[in-house]
């Protein structure tokens, strides 16, 4: 998946008519995933991912591992982006789930297995979209 495709994705899944608005909401969520991914697994998601929609991230942020919870995890996406919780959960779910779509099965496992049962709230889109492609009826 190219560049302009995650973001037009996110933008679409989102319904948000602001494309910066979009990109920003790309960064923070990408920003925060690699921040609560432990060993190399932000650098091998990020592997998959285009090269732009990296550049935008912070030089070390495939090295930052925290642990943190799910509301920790909003609120440094809400901070990021510039918006409030609810939205925050909105970009969240939204760039998990054009993860899902631009990057290898198994390194999708490999990342939402880091992520305690909490976080299923941000796996909610890409859960479905992979039980929906799985089946055929996608």
């Amino acid at each position: 998946m190219q560049y302009q495709q995650f973001i037009k994705r996110v933008q679409d899944y989102v319904n948000i008519g602001d494309r910066e608005e979009a990109t920003r909401a790309t960064s923070a969520a990408l920003q925060t995933i690699a921040e609560r991914l432990a060993g190399n697994e932000a650098s091998e998601l990020f592997a998959q991912l285009p090269k732009d929609l990296i550049a935008a991230l912070p030089p070390d942020a495939d090295q930052a591992y925290e642990k943190f919870g799910v509301d920790e995890f909003l609120r440094r996406v809400a901070e990021r982006a510039g918006v409030d919780d609810a939205s925050a959960q909105r970009y969240a779910q939204a760039v998990m789930k054009v993860l899902h779509e631009a990057v290898s099965p198994g390194e999708m496992r490999d990342v939402r297995v880091q992520f305690p049962p909490e976080f299923a709230v941000l796996f909610a889109m890409d859960e479905v979209h992979a039980r929906a492609v799985g089946d055929g009826s996608a």
